[in-house]
């Protein structure tokens, strides 16, 4: 996230941004990474997804991946619920993007020097880019694990 403060119709000012990509779980890390050209593609994770169910060498079948390899975001199974109010049930069922977008808002907030009692105040902006939900096949499986605190569209 990145907040915004104009000065004049034509200025922008970044005052504060955060940033949680593969290979990178702050700002810092993630200009280490441009500055080194680390590549940061390893093996999926098997709390993932099992790969195993998905690969096929032919990369025109639908519906399956012809390489173990992705670049991921670690980290999105150490989110504090209790830290923003959110139930830890209701947390173990949150799309991972939800928690880390979660995070990474309130570091850019505090990146910025925004208190709590200065959000009523200030003109703040939250622009975010997201893609790819993957999570919903952690569920699909069993359904069971479903339940009212869980969005599942397949």
């Amino acid at each position: 996230m990145v907040k915004f403060a104009t000065t004049q119709l034509d200025e922008v000012a970044v005052t504060g941004y955060a940033v949680r990509t593969a290979g990178a779980r702050s700002s810092d890390d993630f200009w280490s990474v441009l500055d080194t050209g680390r590549c940061t593609i390893g093996t999926v994770e098997p709390d993932r997804w099992a790969t195993e169910s998905f690969l096929h060498p032919d990369p025109a079948m639908a519906g399956t991946i012809y390489t173990p390899a992705a670049g991921q975001i670690d980290g999105v199974w150490n989110f504090d619920p209790g830290f923003f109010g959110i139930s830890p049930r209701e947390a173990l069922q949150m799309d991972p993007q939800q928690r880390l977008l979660t995070e990474v808002v309130w570091e850019a907030i505090e990146a910025a020097g925004l208190s709590r009692k200065s959000w009523d105040k200030d003109r703040t902006g939250v622009y975010i880019g997201a893609s790819s939900s993957d999570y919903s096949t952690h569920f699909a499986g069993n359904p069971r694990a479903v339940d009212a605190q869980h969005e599942l569209s397949v």
